[in-house]
């Protein structure tokens, strides 16, 4: 039984929260359901396949979040913003990227993304023919947290893109709509970057940087660079330390050949070696020149931010559009460094020139005007494909690991969720089963208990009514024999005093000897051990041991039959025996009282005579008082016991009958 017991707690001791995969009851759930192991191979697999795919900060690296909705009254109150392409492109994709924090500055993922809504193209600002690319309004769009959604749109042909919110968030009891960015792929490009967003329904929140229009199309959001799993051994170029801070820096990429280009990345430092410092090094105004040779006297200027400062990006990456110029040689050129309290320095993870979606800056010659010395800083590392931190990859195809990402974990938490479903159901039936089995094992050892403590009993009743009959047959016929012959001899005595003397002892010790038997019988005999055959018998004691003297007998008690143990029986009837007995032959009375009472609680039995008596301080333990004593002790009861020489003897026994 105990066995059972250790089997049953090892194994089923955690029903709640069976998330451990370790422990026995997931393993003994997993034996014994083909449904739970499967849940659990799909999750390992999902496992495994998102330590593969990209993954985001998830907290936003620049001072512009994106674009906000002013309050709604209600969550249907529309809202559209509509970008202007500046030309025809077939779309691709669209990636709607939330806003990793709320508008009270705290961190909030998927703060705002709207509820419900529909994405458009148009070759005209009016959309009178729209193409509907994306439309989620029959239910609410689940939160994507800090994961951009992706929505494939199949190549068709727009200028213009709308999006309408017809089901907004519910943030501190208001309705309304915020999105970090939206990006509008073409060619393996995002065609909406930097281009024209205005407010086609409702109206906006604009404050200052964080939340603007514009935001939408700038490039800043929580995505940060493209970059993959696994560790970088490098962190880009850094200059020498300047003095004073606009002293002219510059970094040069030779790509070996002239090449059109589409968009130019500059993807900021983030080193690992120093205090985390998102952007470090990212000149506050720079220009970007390209040119066919590497003194720079002919040459174009791709970008020029050198007469005001530039919004330090975090680990954004800026995006700057090429319009597929050619050359060969292409220069950063910092007017005005960026500072702290140590350095003046200009310092990129990475640059990559894209063309036709390809990056062609990859392993080609860098040079600088200056570098600081360090093992992870060179001007090479800013072509060798790794940022500070992650080897990079190509933005349509980090958008898509991202996308999938998402839906993989919301995958992960679904499957989690419906393997501890799985694991209490299953649990729980093990457990009833268990239980049950072990309810009827108890029952099947108290039934074999009950059934041989019933066989023993019976047994014993048996061998009782055995002895009993022995000893009334065997011990009680040789008994009334022996009378019968002391009888015979004193019928042929004679005259000898002595012989008829003996012979009546004789006679006597075996008449007393066959009344012991017979009480002997009665206590073994079944069905005397009880109230009113206790009365009873002790009733009969006491009628015996009065003939000859006067006899007040008086028996009180329910009539109701209550059973008593064995040796209780026993020690009462022996008490009132020897007590009758002691009267009769020890007292010379010539009065004896007799009280028998028995109730619901409680017997009493009081026997006086008025007898010659004794010293009863001085022979307390004499005449056999303290075998009666002992009788009573024995079980739980007491012995009064009261007698004065020329006074007679008083006899009193109390106890309290045994519980059901």
């Amino acid at each position: 039984m105990r066995f059972l017991v250790i089997i049953f707690v090892l194994f089923l001791r955690p029903i709640t929260g069976f998330a451990d995969e370790v422990g026995p009851a997931p393993r003994l759930a997993r034996l014994a359901s083909p449904a739970l192991r499967e849940t659990i191979e799909e999750l390992a697999n999902v496992e495994r396949t998102l330590k593969t795919l990209p993954r985001i900060s998830g907290r936003p690296s620049s001072s512009r979040l994106g674009i906000h909705s002013s309050a709604h009254a209600s969550k249907q109150d529309p809202f559209a913003v509509q970008i202007d392409l500046r030309g025809n492109y077939p779309l691709e994709s669209v990636a709607l990227v939330p806003v990793g924090i709320n508008a009270t500055g705290s961190p909030d993922e998927g703060y705002g993304f709207p509820r419900r809504f529909r994405i458009e193209g148009s070759v005209d600002a009016e959309f009178n023919h729209p193409v509907t690319l994306v439309k989620q309004e029959a239910e609410d769009f689940a939160n994507p947290g800090r994961h951009p959604v992706l929505f494939i749109c199949g190549g068709i042909i727009a200028r213009h893109l709308r999006l309408t919110v017809t089901g907004h968030s519910e943030s501190a009891g208001q309705w309304q709509t915020a999105l970090g960015e939206l990006l509008v792929i073409s060619g393996g490009r995002n065609v909406a970057l930097g281009k024209t967003v205005t407010i086609a329904r409702g109206r906006e929140v604009s404050f200052p940087d964080a939340w603007q229009r514009q935001n939408l199309t700038d490039g800043h959001s929580i995505l940060g660079p493209p970059v993959k799993e696994g560790a970088s051994p490098s962190n880009g170029y850094l200059s020498a330390n300047a003095d004073p801070t606009n002293e002219l820096k510059w970094l040069q990429i030779d790509l070996g050949r002239s090449r059109r280009a589409d968009e130019i990345h500059l993807l900021p430092a983030r080193p690992t070696d120093t205090a985390d410092s998102p952007g470090m090094g990212f000149p506050i105004r720079f220009k970007l020149l390209a040119g066919y040779d590497p003194t720079f006297r002919e040459h174009q200027v791709l970008f020029d931010h050198s007469e005001r400062d530039f919004a330090n990006p975090g680990e954004n990456p800026v995006i700057i559009v090429a319009g597929r110029n050619q050359f060969r040689y292409l220069r950063l050129s910092a007017n005005q460094l960026w500072k702290n309290e140590q350095a003046h320095v200009l310092s990129m993870a990475e640059v990559l020139i894209i063309a036709d979606g390809d990056n062609i800056a990859q392993g080609t010659k860098v040079s600088a005007s200056d570098q600081f010395t360090g093992a992870r800083w060179r001007p090479e590392f800013v072509t060798d494909g790794y940022s500070s931190r992650h080897p990079v990859m190509d933005r349509q195809e980090h958008l898509r690991g991202l996308d999938q990402r998402r839906l993989l974990e919301q995958r992960r938490l679904d499957l989690t969720k419906l393997r501890v479903e799985i694991e209490d159901s299953v649990l729980a039936t093990l457990l009833w089963t268990g239980l049950s089995l072990l309810a009827i094992l108890l029952a099947a050892l108290v039934y074999v208990r009950v059934r041989s403590c019933r066989e023993s009993a019976k047994a014993a009743h048996r061998i009782r009514q055995q002895i009993a009959g022995d000893l009334h047959d065997d011990v009680g016929s040789n008994l009334g024999s022996i009378a019968l012959l002391a009888e015979t001899g004193i019928a042929k005595a004679g005259d000898s005093d002595l012989n008829e003397e003996r012979f009546r002892e004789i006679v006597a010790t075996a008449q007393e000897a066959a009344g012991s038997m017979r009480d002997i019988v009665w206590m073994l005999k079944a069905g005397n051990s009880n109230t009113v055959e206790l009365r009873r018998q002790m009733a009969t004691v006491a009628r015996a041991a009065g003939q000859g003297i006067e006899l007040d007998l008086r028996e009180r008690g329910d009539s109701d039959s209550r059973p008593l143990p064995l040796d209780f029986t026993r020690n009462v009837f022996l008490t009132c025996k020897e007590s009758v007995n002691n009267a009769r032959r020890h007292s010379q009375a010539q009065k004896l009282s007799v009280e028998i009472r028995i109730d619901q609680r409680e017997l009493r039995l009081c026997v006086e005579d008025d007898g010659i008596g004794f010293d009863a301080s001085a022979q307390s333990r004499g005449n056999g008082f303290g075998n009666l004593r002992d009788r009573a002790g024995s079980i739980g009861g007491s012995l009064e016991i009261q007698s004065e020489p020329g006074k007679g003897t008083r006899i009193e026994l109390r106890v309290s009958l045994p519980l059901r």
